[in-house]
């Protein structure tokens, strides 16, 4: 799904390692307030019922890193309610899952690469290769699959309830573009006609609400529905959208390519949310319900927008690979996961992580 062309541009592009603002600390409430200076800034619980004496420090480390297969997509519900998803190794895809005192790595019993993951009530959806879609019943740890409604690459999930679950996906080379719904009982195709889809294909899909859904991906356009219709919408620029999150009141999608591109929703319309200067392609984003979002991408980049304003997070650790995917916890902990995922076989996966100290990553 990220473009494969011009790694070496990439890699002078993010080498510069830059800036500017530590990622925001929280308080012992989950409020959150901006800090600067160096990567292992305090976090000073101050709060009223807070021990006087007793503080946390927020780091930047690296939790897992030179993981056989890459890790593709983060979601989670908590700082100790977290699960991410990658690429097969040889010996099923990646699942492990955090539940704040270590990881665990889950059996799948499926193949090939899952390329995303998100979480509603008791269930965990993934999607990947072959139109292959599980879902993770996180009482019991079991899966579950489900028929391949298409053979088809599904590279984005999102689940508003149980029986109202959407996946997205297709076919770069041959410019294909397929969409998913599920009833609570099958899965089966939405048929869009060529107008809505003619020389896109879609990468990720999430909606504020079950009549605000929107899908992107390539091809200069997005894909809007209102409940009853979908409608196609221009993308500024006409750039790629590889990520699209948002937190009830705003929708944010992300993407570009070795330059980065960011875009809001308006209405029905995308404005384009880029700031100004040199910006890397970004992959994954995560907006929080006060606004604040973060956005992650190429070469290891984070960024986050605070106040209205996106500037680079200083400190995280300086990476070779690519970011994918970005969870930002309601504490204001910031997860981010890739590896080398511009050739097959993806490998080298890589999470990052900010907050109260996790340690390094065990299995």
């Amino acid at each position: 799904m990220v473009d494969v062309a011009g790694v070496a541009a990439r890699r002078e592009a993010v080498a510069r390692g830059l800036l500017r603002e530590q990622p925001r600390a929280l308080d012992c409430m989950g409020g959150h307030r901006s800090t600067a200076g160096v990567a292992a800034a305090l976090l000073a619980l101050v709060c009223a019922g807070c021990p006087a004496d007793e503080t946390e420090h927020a780091v930047w480390e690296k939790t897992f890193e030179r993981l056989d297969g890459a890790l593709l997509s983060v979601w989670g519900t908590a700082a100790d309610d977290v699960i991410t998803v990658g690429s097969d190794p040889g010996d099923g895809p990646l699942v492990l899952q955090y539940d704040g005192s270590g990881w665990s790595k889950l059996a799948t019993g499926a193949s090939g690469d899952l390329w995303w993951v998100t979480i509603h009530g008791d269930h965990a959806w993934m999607c990947g290769d072959g139109g292959t879609i599980l879902r993770l019943d996180r009482t019991t740890g079991m899966f579950e699959s489900f028929p391949p409604v298409t053979t088809e690459r599904l590279y984005g999930i999102y689940a508003f309830a149980d029986d109202d679950v959407w996946a997205v996906g297709g076919t770069p080379e041959d410019q294909t573009a397929v969409v998913l719904r599920f009833d609570g009982t099958a899965w089966s195709q939405v048929m869009l006609g060529a107008e809505i889809t003619d020389a896109l294909v879609f990468f990720k899909v999430f909606g504020n609400a079950p009549d605000d859904v929107w899908i992107v991906g390539l091809g200069g356009a997005a894909i809007h529905f209102d409940g009853n219709t979908y409608e196609r919408i221009d993308v500024p620029l006409g750039r790629p959208l590889f990520t699209v999150h948002g937190n009830g009141d705003e929708i944010l999608a992300v993407g570009g390519v070795e330059s980065g591109h960011i875009v809001a929703a308006d209405g029905k319309q995308l404005v384009n949310d880029t700031p100004s200067g040199v910006v890397p392609q970004f992959n994954g984003v995560w907006v929080e319900p006060d606004g604040h979002a973060v956005a992650a991408g190429i070469g290891g980049a984070v960024w986050q927008r605070e106040d209205g304003q996106w500037a680079e997070l200083d400190a995280p650790p300086k990476l070779l690979a690519d970011l994918h995917s970005t969870y930002v916890d309601p504490d204001g902990g910031v997860w981010a996961v890739g590896g080398f995922i511009l050739t097959e076989p993806l490998h080298d996966g890589v999470m990052v992580h900010y907050g109260p100290s996790i340690g390094q990553g065990a299995l």
